[in-house]
């Protein structure tokens, strides 16, 4: 399908950052089983993005073993070839027919990527670990930095306990596990869209989205700013 690359495409990719880079890998009777490498797997439909990408790509082309390569490190251009690393590993992409977005401003060519910029891309695994791209992303590493800063401000979860007394919640979250957060007099609790709500609304078993501010050293949220309950 020929489609221009979509904000809501960036949109998708930028989301991914804050996903576990787990791959989902589809066994050859047809079950799924967790994989192989942080930063690399393969999109099923019903998967955490699966609404998302069906939207991008329509509705009548599959998301079917799509792979998507999640902040990977770019380490050496040549042509239409970007090599890359994630982790230890190195993969080639093949960017002969992809949409390249560069640092999330518009559509570039392959000269526009330098080495040591970092890449999220979408496409299709091929042989001696090669993938061919049909959308790629690319940030420079200061770039990732602050939108890896960003996304470390807010998670989603589910609400697993609830102190009325200390009027503090204990969720499990997206992209930090589980964490403790306090309520204050500061935090603004709201339902979608956007009513506004109170402590007696957090309740087990509800999905929230916090906002708040991550300490990198104590690996926890120092302040909560915002929590919208998901009905």
């Amino acid at each position: 399908m020929k489609k221009f690359l979509s904000l809501s495409f960036i949109a998708a990719l930028l989301f991914t950052s804050s996903l576990p880079a787990l791959a989902k890998e589809q066994t050859q009777n047809g079950e799924k089983n967790q994989g192989h490498h942080r930063g690399f797997g393969c999109m099923k439909k019903g998967f955490i993005m699966g609404g998302m990408f069906d939207r991008i790509l329509g509705d009548k082309e599959s998301i079917q073993d799509k792979v998507l390569v999640n902040k990977a490190h770019i380490t050496e251009i040549n042509g239409n070839t970007i090599k890359i690393k994630i982790e230890d590993k190195d993969y080639t992409i093949d960017a002969s027919s992809a949409k390249i977005v560069c640092q999330a401003k518009g559509v570039c060519d392959i000269s526009k990527i330098k080495v040591g910029d970092r890449l999220n891309a979408i496409g299709t695994r091929g042989e001696n670990d090669t993938i061919k791209a049909e959308h790629i992303v690319v940030f420079t590493e200061e770039q990732m930095q602050k939108i890896e800063e960003k996304m470390n401000n807010s998670s989603v979860g589910e609400i697993k306990s609830v102190d009325e007394a200390n009027k503090t919640v204990t969720v499990e979250t997206n992209n930090h596990g589980e964490q403790t957060i306090k309520v204050n007099e500061d935090t603004k609790i709201y339902k979608k869209p956007h009513e506004e709500s109170s402590f007696s609304d957090l309740q087990i078993g509800k999905k929230i989205w916090i906002k708040g501010v991550w300490d990198k050293v104590t690996n926890a949220f120092s302040k909560i700013t915002r929590i919208i309950i998901s009905k």
